[in-house]
This record gives structure tokens, sequence and C-alpha cells, in this order.
């Protein structure tokens, strides 16, 4: 019996750093995967028109009839809306995994220049936790802007 605590110590020793990021991942996820996800109906050019365009590109008709709305934000965030919709995934586990993601592109980017992985780990815990992406407006709502966090990380990564 004490020979396989011992095993399994080392073990963990050892592997103590992935240990801890998958851990911290874990966390993180459980954390927000269900946050309650809204919109702001009555913003025309912001919220809405993504929503309408997401709902246009599953109806089969692109980004809807073309008039003065249809490209001032851009077609990316909707089609982002729509394979989340095709693949049947949660909105805030689906960016709730891009900002892990994104966070361990970054970790994995500057591991060459801080070489401690105690520090890497805090690094990490403090990316992952980050109150700005809490935030009401930045992780729930259904706007382009909530993929902002997740696009700097793998930006500066």
């Amino acid at each position: 019996m004490k020979n396989r605590f011992k095993k399994e110590l080392k073990f963990i020793k050892k592997h103590y750093f992935i240990i801890s990021i998958i851990l911290l991942c874990i966390i993180r996820f459980l954390y927000t995967y269900k946050l309650p996800n809204f919109y702001i109906f009555g913003m025309n050019y912001d919220d809405k028109l993504m929503i309408d365009q997401t709902k246009s590109l599953l109806s089969g008709d692109y980004l809807g009839t073309f008039n003065i709305r249809t490209l001032i934000k851009g077609p990316i965030f909707p089609m982002l809306l729509y394979i989340i919709n095709i693949f049947r995934m949660g909105y805030s586990s689906t960016f709730t995994i891009l900002y892990i993601l994104s966070c361990i592109y970054f970790m994995c980017s500057i591991k060459n220049i801080i070489k401690n992985e105690k520090y890497l780990i805090i690094i990490f815990g403090f990316l992952l936790f980050n109150p700005v992406t809490f935030s009401q407006d930045l992780f729930q709502r259904l706007y382009r802007n909530s993929i902002s966090m997740t696009l700097f990380m793998f930006f500066i990564g």
C-alpha cells in the first residue's frame, strides 16, 4: 500500500504542471459553462443585427435581405453563432472553451520566456479567472464583442 502511494505521489510531483493546468481548466469550465445568455432586442445595429443575420444563415439566406445593416458589422460573428447552433453547442460553454484554449495558447507562447512552471501556473490562473471575462456584457451577451478577450489572448500569444 505504501509503495503504491509513493508511486502515485511521484507521478503527481513529476506531472504537477499538467495536472494543475487541467484542474484549473475544469474549474473554469464548470464555473461558467451554464451562464445564461441574452441580447438587447432594441439594439438594431448590434445585438438584433447579429441575431437577425444568424437566423438568415439558419434559413439558408446568407445574411438576409440586402439593406443598410447587411455588412455594417461583418459576417464572422453571425457565422460563429450559426456554427454553435448547427452543432447544438451551448453559447456559454463554447465561449468558455474558446477562452480556455486561448489562455493555453498564450501560456505556451510565453513558456520559453518564463521558465518557472509555478509562475506559469499562477499567470495561467490569473488569465483564466480574469474578472473581466465574467462580465455580463462580455461573455453572456449575444454580441460580437463577446469574443474580443479570446481573440486578444490568441493575438498576444
